[in-house]
């Protein structure tokens, strides 16, 4: 998987001498739990919550490239060489690295990263995104960074494995294919380009403070996908009840807040599996209380097409769309669980035909939250 990091000219520098990448939100701190509003977070909090979702899908191993604002140009590659930790705000505590003289929000997500195979040359985001001479179809535009454009820039944005090959490719061929290799990098904002640091740096923060955010799934009871977002994408290959009923392969890639429209329509968490014989794309709808029967008759549908008409015609292999909903279990035989039940199997007796993939039964998956055992538990719901 590839991860898009948006930073500046001046904390680009500070990266590569460090070889870290991170997002943040300005000057704010995340509570420490028991969040400091019981029962509902404050909308700080679930902005940096969002955040831990996006930064949380980060795998040792996955790839980086770095979106420099100011020049405007693409830059790679890096790979992932740690798990994402958390450095606190304050001043007083010494926050690692930061200067307000590089006027950026404070980076207090961050990763570890690695050289992978560095080009000296970035590509400028117009023959990025807005050139199409090298590309035949719509589809093999790189979707994913121009709703980023239209929806407002994530620190941490990903790509597809398709547009991650285009992006890399482009790279290279602006380098006539030569790469750099030195022990430390630095970045010259006259020439544009990733140079040799003569002067070595080494990353001396503490990077145990992890983003678990479960604690804090467990204090909020109101409006909490955001946190159920986050713990998945932490988790969902190993979170124990919730694994098998994904039907993982050994090879996956995951994506949060995936936009799939200009009306930046956004499918919660998508998940892309490769088998030997196909691949498997699941959608999912996440709702902290029980699911209304409208999800399955409108949100569903389109980001089945959407799938169908983006995703599915890059891949060589069938594709097969697991439309899935993940929520709070119902209590009780209510009209409201009848008619999303009934809504369900109508759902899956008539599947839509779709021109690139086949459609395969929608799945509600429900989880049941302790709070006070402090567990969490999902099961596939007939």
């Amino acid at each position: 998987m590839t991860h898009v990091f948006i930073v500046n000219e001046k904390t680009f520098d500070t990266h590569l001498k460090y070889m870290f990448a991170g997002t943040g939100n300005k000057s704010n701190d995340l509570p420490q739990p028991p969040i400091q509003t019981p029962n509902k977070a404050s909308s700080i909090e679930k902005s940096l919550i969002g955040m831990i979702a996006d930064i949380s899908k980060v795998r040792i191993g996955d790839k980086v490239i770095f979106y420099v604002m100011g020049c405007k140009k693409f830059y790679g590659v890096f790979e992932i060489a740690g798990s994402p930790f958390y450095e606190n705000f304050s001043l007083a505590q010494n926050n690692y690295l930061y200067n307000p003289e590089l006027n950026k929000k404070n980076l207090t997500f961050r990763v570890r990263i690695r050289p992978y195979t560095v080009y000296p040359k970035g590509i400028d985001e117009h023959k990025a995104l807005d050139e199409i001479n090298h590309l035949s179809h719509p589809y093999e535009m790189c979707w994913s960074l121009i709703y980023r454009k239209l929806s407002g820039s994530r620190g941490c944005s990903f790509l597809t494995d398709s547009e991650a090959n285009t992006l890399i490719n482009l790279i290279s061929q602006e380098n006539n294919g030569n790469t750099i290799h030195f022990n430390d990098y630095s970045y010259d904002a006259n020439t544009q380009q990733i140079i040799c640091n003569t002067v070595p740096k080494t990353y001396t923060g503490s990077t145990t403070n992890t983003l678990n955010v479960f604690p804090r799934l467990c204090q909020v009871t109101k409006s909490f996908e955001v946190f159920l977002q986050a713990y998945i994408t932490q988790n969902f290959d190993n979170e124990p009840t919730l694994t098998p009923l994904l039907n993982l392969s050994d090879n996956n890639w995951i994506g949060n807040e995936v936009v799939c429209s200009v009306g930046e329509q956004r499918i919660d968490v998508m998940i892309i599996s490769e088998f030997e014989e196909c691949f498997k794309v699941r959608i999912i709808e996440l709702k902290c209380d029980t699911p209304k029967e409208d999800i399955i008759k409108y949100q569903i549908p389109w980001y089945i097409n959407w799938v169908d008409q983006y995703i599915s015609p890059n891949y060589n292999k069938p594709v097969f769309i697991i439309p899935t909903i993940i929520a709070s279990k119902f209590r009780r035989n209510t009209s409201k669980k009848r008619a999303f039940f009934g809504t369900k199997t109508l759902f899956n007796t008539n599947l839509p035909n779709l021109r690139n993939s086949t459609c395969s039964p929608l799945e509600f998956i429900s989880f049941d939250l302790n709070r006070v055992a402090a567990n969490i538990t999902f099961n596939l719901e007939p």
